[in-house]
């Protein structure tokens, strides 16, 4: 039977991926593939807790799970973005059913040069966050809970 490891595992190698730079690719199709990355990152990192609760090698009561999705700021926006990519609209949402990930491109000239960077941001209606930011809180809180659970070292 899998394990919630390989869930863990498989978030951990998306959350790396998202770092890393594509070589030979414009820089509309490295935004775009950065994007699928972080909603490829967000449904691994939510669907862990399905991994968790229906793993029977481990002993961690379904509500705690639930329970620590439910409260956490960075767990609930990553469980809208998850839900939102999946059903493509956001019905319940835990924290603001207008939650996504976008990107965007800025370019400066400067003399000769032309600089371009792009910034990834989780929104809500009312809130930016960096996207790489959340990514990192997301996996921190699921690392303090299952090493508190004492499933993680």
């Amino acid at each position: 039977m899998p394990s919630w490891n390989e869930q863990y595992e498989r978030m951990k190698r998306r959350r790396t991926r998202l770092s890393e730079h594509m070589h030979g690719r414009t820089r509309e199709e490295q935004n775009e593939r950065v994007l699928d990355d972080f909603h490829a990152f967000f449904e691994s990192c939510f669907h862990l807790r399905d991994w968790i609760i229906n793993d029977d090698g481990i002993a961690i009561p379904e509500q705690e799970v639930r329970r620590l999705v439910n409260n956490s700021e960075w767990l609930g926006l990553c469980a809208d973005i998850a839900n939102g990519s999946k059903h493509a609209v956001l019905r319940y949402a835990r924290r603001d059913p207008d939650t996504h990930v976008r990107g965007e491109t800025f370019s400066q000239r400067l003399g000769p040069l032309m600089f371009e960077a792009s910034v990834f941001e989780v929104t809500t209606s009312t809130q930016e966050y960096d996207a790489f930011k959340v990514a990192d809180e997301c996996i921190g809180e699921w690392d303090n809970f299952l090493k508190e659970k004492k499933v993680l070292t």
